[in-house]
């Protein structure tokens, strides 16, 4: 396999050259890296379609791989989630290095069967759904993650020795855009650094196919449910919120159909439409606007007119449309 060195010079050659690299495994991969709390980091890769569940458990194995050769104090800090497109790691800067470097270590070097049979032996007495991964299927999967997690590995030990706010990179396999832009914006850095856990973004997304998906009734029989999903996000800052629904199809597609139920639509608006009001009052809103727009992929002067005169209802309608 190829090493560390190799692939960012693949990259640059590919960047300079016009280039397409051969695997095609994901055709837009965001990286983001963010100090979330004192000493705290958390870096994020952002995939354009969802993982498969057998997917899910290769990362896991892979993760659980990579934290056994680091020692086991070292450990306590670091978190691995993942979503429904993306792996979130977060750690003590210190620690998340060191994981790094095992991140990079495996990618490049692969891992031998000894350790793979060791683990495995762990992870299936957790997860036992996974007995059938064999050596085969985690060596393959890691050659084709390679370039995607050598790269994110690398990039994370570089972003913070030359500032200590947001680094924001995009990697493109496949497409017209360029292979590699990476920016440093500060106007995009301060939505990224709005807490939303893997936890909330299972919950938003709960909420919002229940709305969507189930009749006045069905959603009465759950009503107190709902009310504990509600509660569970209520610290997620509206913007965030907003911004995961619709950056993600699988939610934004269901939006106009809440729409559509005149109950539904107030249920989900009163208390959203209340508290982007109160947080706008606070001028906490207009810094954000750079990143939520990023995200969504929208207008940033449509958001900004929209959230200048507290119109919601218009801002969700173009959210909506875009």
């Amino acid at each position: 396999m190829r090493s560390a060195k190799s692939w960012k010079i693949l990259f640059l050659l590919c960047l300079v050259l016009g280039m397409h690299l051969p695997i095609r495994a994901h055709a837009d991969v965001e990286i983001k890296v963010a100090e979330i709390e004192e000493d705290i980091t958390q870096m994020s890769l952002h995939f354009p379609r969802p993982f498969e569940e057998e997917e899910q458990l290769l990362n896991n194995l892979l993760y659980q791989i990579a934290t056994s050769r680091i020692p086991s104090e070292k450990q306590e800090t670091l978190v691995f989630t993942q979503s429904e497109s993306a792996l979130y790691f977060i750690g003590a800067k210190h620690e998340m290095s060191l994981l790094q470097e095992q991140i990079i270590e495996i990618m490049t070097s692969g891992i031998n069967e000894e350790e793979f049979f060791k683990e495995k032996e762990i992870y299936f007495s957790q997860q036992a759904e996974a007995e059938w991964i064999q050596f085969e299927d985690l060596s393959k999967w890691v050659e084709l993650a390679s370039p995607i997690a050598s790269f994110a590995a690398d990039f994370y030990l570089e972003a913070f020795r030359g500032f200590e706010q947001l680094a924001f990179s995009r990697i493109e396999l496949g497409g017209e855009s360029p292979l590699l832009t990476f920016v440093h914006d500060e106007g995009t850095h301060h939505f990224y650094t709005l807490r939303l856990t893997s936890d909330d973004m299972h919950n938003i997304s709960k909420l919002i196919k229940n709305m969507a998906d189930k009749n006045l009734w069905e959603l009465l029989k759950i009503s107190k449910d709902m009310k504990k999903l509600g509660k569970k996000i209520d610290h997620v800052h509206p913007m965030r919120f907003l911004g995961y629904i619709f950056s993600t199809h699988e939610l934004k597609k269901r939006m106009p159909k809440i729409k559509e139920n005149h109950f539904k639509w107030n249920k989900f608006t009163e208390g959203l439409f209340e508290r982007l009001s109160k947080e706008a009052h606070q001028h906490n809103l207009d810094r954000f606007i750079p990143g939520f727009a990023q995200v969504t992929k929208s207008s940033e002067s449509v958001i900004q007119d929209c959230v200048k005169r507290h119109d919601w209802a218009s801002m969700l309608d173009y959210l909506m449309s875009n």
